[in-house]
């Protein structure tokens, strides 16, 4: 039998050599390979036309495995020095990820200016390049965080501190996705979205496989820890499946423009493999979860039953021979030395971990040849290259005149926040669903309330107010008012956290961490609700949030996430680590309305908010700047001022309620005298 280091090194290289070969046969199929030269225009040479699909092969590689190895330590392990091993694990990988960034950026400038890589290199370009060119800027970002990661590793982190890197190591794939072809490419606000969430649900899902083979082939964790690690995993393999594929199929029906393309088209033909690919990969997930993991789960048990019953035999044994006495029992020390005797040594694996890890093998291997196709799809120009009749420059999207009645029929997707708000909905559900298997009720009224949170926020994130608050800053305060305050407030209403802390556990521990209990402080909550007012309108960040789609996409998210926290404390109907009366959240939700006035008189005496963008967008029907800045101050303000005086009405009905009914409690029986 060969040894498993042995065996390693062959499926290693089974799988590289497999990847290699289906990045050459992409490249071919797609038009990339041989490259075509032009007659009079320079020419890169061999070296960059062919090592530049490989070394980004690499990188992706070294990419999806720092991230997936950062995901095991933080998810996927229990001991703290364990998480520690597995944290180091992930510094040479960050290291290999931050040489091919370098690599790529010097191969990328190569291809750009059409020199080899010496002429290129003595062209002086470079500094150029990296630090004013998007591509340069791109692979420039992601070798210094690659760097920042591999010395995050080599240091003794917390469990948050973990989080952290691990969210550092998870944006530092985004940046090539952001100045890549989808930038390029029409509607490309919801291109570059489309990617960067299929982009980020890939790492993590392949890498997060990737670390858990080699955790379990590593590690010594038997039992119910290792049970515990594929589970969390399958849950999060399911959501990245998931995310995968929805983002994967609009980034493609973008690029391609129609069902015709995909067969009609060699792009097209590459995206039709990888969604055969991705099949594959579901079928993979599917036969774990019906079959080896509940092969894993089983095995313990049985194992343990079997040792039990091998040390009672050796015991009676060794009573017929009187070398025990009567009375003595084998203790659970025995038992377990028992049980891990009849584990296979030397790296094997009991047979359902065997399966597991043979399956999962087999799994990596297909993922490592769909990074390959990916790359080879990247290398392949897509069909459809000019923009649709009537697509505005700056917005990336046609925009039909304004009317109130378009706000219902217009749409504007952006797959990455629709992502999330579906991930928030799902989570809920979840654990509302977990509560009432456990026998614990649910009231229905939260979670009707949590679900109209979530369809307010997805109509802010996706409906007519997203077509039109890039264009007019009346819209515009509307969806931020929806998204930071009404859609939150009736999220709070459902207590959140606790269904978010059954979906999953791990959330508890940062709910109930120093940072979280800081933050419940009825100031700190208060300052979360404001901050990002405040940034967004006075420091001049709102031109930004306009002409920026990372800007405009972070801004939403914070706006969505302060106001969550912000309700969850005032209305206090999630436990919380902080315990906080009912008079002080009536005054947090009255500092809450407080900001929404100054808002709106900021919006009415105030400076014109984004006068670049709206002059650089010269929108013939756009109303007057002024006069739409005012309406900005009703429609923003408006909404979230009434939402949060509703809810003072409601606290200060509960309190009142509360105190009926202790006074009830406390009311001395009353005695009734009997007529003689």
């Amino acid at each position: 039998m060969a040894s498993p280091r042995r065996s390693i090194v062959v499926v290693t290289t089974a799988v590289t050599v497999a990847a290699l070969a289906v990045l050459f046969a992409a490249l071919v199929s797609g038009g990339g390979w041989p490259p075509q030269q032009i007659p009079g225009l320079p020419s890169p040479g061999p070296l960059t036309t062919a090592g530049l699909p490989v070394v980004r092969v690499l990188l992706d590689v070294c990419a999806v495995a720092t991230v997936g190895t950062l995901f095991a330590a933080t998810a996927l392990t229990g001991a703290p020095g364990e998480r520690r091993a597995v944290t180091r694990a992930a510094g040479p990988w960050a290291l290999g990820w931050a040489l091919t960034a370098a690599l790529t950026q010097i191969l990328t400038m190569s291809d750009l200016l059409g020199l080899p890589i010496g002429q290129a290199l003595e062209s002086g370009f470079l500094t150029t390049y990296s630090m004013e060119v998007p591509q340069g800027q791109a692979f420039l970002l992601v070798m210094l965080l690659a760097v920042a990661v591999a010395v995050g590793s080599t240091l003794r982190l917390g469990s948050r501190a973990g989080v952290l890197l691990l969210a550092v190591a998870l944006f530092a794939v985004l940046p090539p996705a952001y100045v890549g072809h989808s930038a390029s490419a029409a509607d490309h606000n919801i291109a570059v979205s489309s990617l960067m969430a299929h982009i980020g649900g890939v790492t993590l899902w392949v890498g997060g496989l990737f670390a858990l083979v080699a955790h379990l082939r590593r590690s010594r964790a038997t039992g119910a820890a290792r049970v515990v690690a594929v589970r969390r995993f399958s849950a999060v393999a399911l959501c990245c499946f998931v995310v995968v594929g929805f983002s994967g199929l609009v980034n493609a029906w973008i690029r391609l423009g129609g069902a015709a393309q995909f067969w009609e088209t060699r792009y097209g033909l590459l995206v039709l493999a990888k969604i055969a690919a991705l099949g594959v990969l579901g079928w993979f997930g599917w036969t774990h979860r019906r079959g080896t993991i509940a092969a894993l789960e089983a095995e313990p048990v049985a194992a343990r039953s079997v040792a039990a019953r091998s040390v009672a035999a050796r015991s009676d044994g060794e009573r017929s021979d009187g070398e025990r006495s009567d009375g003595e029992q084998p203790d659970a020390e025995q038992i377990d030395g028992e049980k891990a005797d009849g584990e296979r040594s030397d790296g094997e694996q009991a047979p359902a971990g065997g399966r597991f890890l043979r399956l999962a093998t087999a799994e990596v291997g297909v993922m490592a040849c769909t990074i390959a196709l990916a790359v080879g799809l990247s290398r392949t120009p897509p069909p459809r290259a000019d923009a649709p009749h009537g697509q505005h420059e700056l917005l990336g999207y046609s925009l039909p005149p304004f009317s109130p009645w378009r706000l219902l029929t217009e749409t504007r997707p952006d797959p990455l926040l629709i992502l999330a708000v579906a991930g928030v909905a799902a989570a809920y559900l979840v654990g509302v669903w977990r509560l009432n298997r456990r026998g614990e009720g649910w009231p229905a009224g939260r979670t009707a309330a949590a679900l109209a949170g979530v369809l307010v926020l997805l109509y802010g994130v996706a409906g007519g107010v997203s077509a039109y608050g890039p264009a007019l800053f009346s819209v515009h305060a509307l969806q931020y008012a929806l998204v930071g305050t009404v859609g939150p407030a009736l999220l709070a209403l459902g207590a959140p956290l606790v269904p978010f802390r059954e979906a999953a556990p791990l959330l508890g521990r940062g709910v109930n961490g120093p940072v979280a209990t800081a933050l419940t402080h009825p100031a700190a909550a208060t300052a979360v609700y404001a901050a990002p007012y405040f940034v967004l309108y006075v420091t001049g960040l709102f031109d930004q949030a306009q002409s920026s789609l990372a800007v405009r996409l972070t801004a939403m998210a914070v706006m969505a996430l302060s106001g969550t926290w912000f309700f969850s404390v005032a209305l206090g109907l999630d436990p919380l680590s902080r315990v906080i009366g009912p008079a002080a959240r009536v005054r947090m939700l009255a500092g809450a309305l407080v900001v929404q006035v100054w808002t709106a008189l900021l919006f009415l005496a105030g400076p014109p908010q984004g006068p670049d963008w709206y002059a650089a967008l010269a929108i013939p029907w756009a109303p007057d700047r002024a006069a739409d800045q005012s309406t900005g101050a009703l429609l923003g303000a408006g909404p979230a001022a009434v939402t949060i005086a509703l809810l003072i009405v409601l606290m200060t009905a509960w309190r009142r309620r509360a105190g009926r009914r202790l006074a009830s409690q406390d009311a001395p029986p009353q005695t009734h005298a009997t007529r003689p």
